[in-house]
């Protein structure tokens, strides 16, 4: 289970970011192909917090959409597909960004 790993570096990161602060919440964005469980990673977050100050926080999740580019017609769109043609001229020539990480958005600090 890499979500395990994956949110034992979220805690991590949190604890750099805001240190000696207790946190109430963490915000992650999880890209659609970044082969993240969401279930799994919130169940790892709870194992990898324990006896931090992230203790007592929740673990907020929204889904990474992938941008996207046409190259016959240059409309911009997302995606949660790994591949899709253009919604605009439904052209296969579309070139394809992110949407294969894990990032953090937020970190709400108990006051």
């Amino acid at each position: 289970m890499h979500e395990l790993g994956v949110a034992q570096q979220i805690v991590a990161e949190v604890a750099r970011q805001a240190p000696d602060q207790k946190i109430s919440e963490v915000g992650v964005e999880v890209g659609v192909l970044s082969g993240v469980v969401v279930h799994a990673l919130q169940y790892g977050f709870g194992v990898a917090k324990l006896g931090t100050l992230l203790e007592e926080a929740t673990l907020t999740v929204a889904t990474g959409l992938r941008q996207a580019e046409c190259a016959n017609c240059k409309t911009e769109f997302q995606s949660d597909q790994a591949w899709s043609c253009c919604p605009q001229c439904q052209s296969d020539r579309v070139k394809f960004r992110g949407g294969d990480d894990v990032r953090l958005l937020f970190i709400e600090v108990v006051e």
